[in-house]
């Protein structure tokens, strides 16, 4: 047991120090991933506590995300019941992950996740596109809001939250680009288009930088506590075995 615990406290260290390393040299931790027997501790260890996290955070989203009906009144009058169908639609779905993500693989949980997200955010692009009301581009900040909550309150994991990033911002660019209100080819039509894509674009960047901080800082924050685990249980094993060695051996009587 305690030649065990020895193994993986050397392990952690090792993997403490080349995660600090590569950050300062080469810049290969970037992609935020451990060693694999350290990566699969990781999720073994944080899968409860990522799970009650992301079921917290997708209610919150989720409450956001029908909120945003309020917005309707304004920005899209035309659709009507339509934006609100469009919604109802979404929320049965978004309720998979909430109720049974604790019941999938680590790796199909944040998937899951991702998806949502993403056909959470592109709804509500879909919204606005579909709109011909005056103030229609301005719903498209809605979907923006959203992108900004996936990946900085979830948050979803780093390299999810890129791809969430990638296929959002491309699509909203391209709603933005083809609205009728927005997709003119000079006028303030097309300076509104280009603003509310790099409006888009720069949330995106801005929330990717805090979902990479985050989760950074959530694996050396493992690393740290699981050394000092580790090194109690280390230290309470030598104790137990320092007792055994001290406890005098009593001869049988003759």
């Amino acid at each position: 047991m305690l030649e065990a615990t020895q193994s993986t406290a050397v392990l952690i260290d090792n993997e403490i120090v080349r995660y600090g390393m590569e950050w300062r040299t080469d810049g290969k931790a970037a992609i935020l991933k451990f060693a694999p027997e350290v990566e699969e501790r990781f999720e073994a260890d944080t899968r409860l506590e990522r799970t009650r996290e992301l079921r917290i955070t997708m209610l919150s989203g989720v409450g956001f995300f029908l909120s945003t009906t309020v917005t309707d009144f304004i920005f899209v009058p035309d659709l009507g019941a339509t934006a609100h169908i469009i919604r109802g639609l979404n929320v049965p779905l978004l309720l998979i992950p909430i109720l049974f993500g604790s019941r999938f693989p680590s790796r199909v949980r944040e998937i899951l996740v991702t998806f949502m997200a993403i056909l959470a955010i592109t709804s509500l692009a879909a919204i606005a596109a579909a709109s011909s009301a005056p103030l229609a581009p301005f719903a498209f900040t809605m979907a923006v809001l959203a992108l900004i909550y996936a990946n900085s309150t979830f948050p979803l994991r780093f390299k999810y939250a890129v791809l969430c990033s990638a296929v959002c911002c491309g699509a909203m660019a391209l709603l933005t680009v083809f609205h009728s209100g927005i997709g003119a080819e000079s006028g303030n039509g097309a300076a509104l288009g280009y603003m509310l894509i790099f409006q888009t674009v720069v949330g995106g960047t801005f929330s990717l930088i805090t979902s990479y901080r985050i989760e950074r800082s959530t694996r050396l924050s493992y690393f740290l506590s699981s050394r000092e685990g580790l090194r109690l249980q280390m230290a309470a094993a030598d104790r137990e075995e320092l007792t055994i060695l001290s406890t005098p051996t009593r001869l049988p009587v003759s």
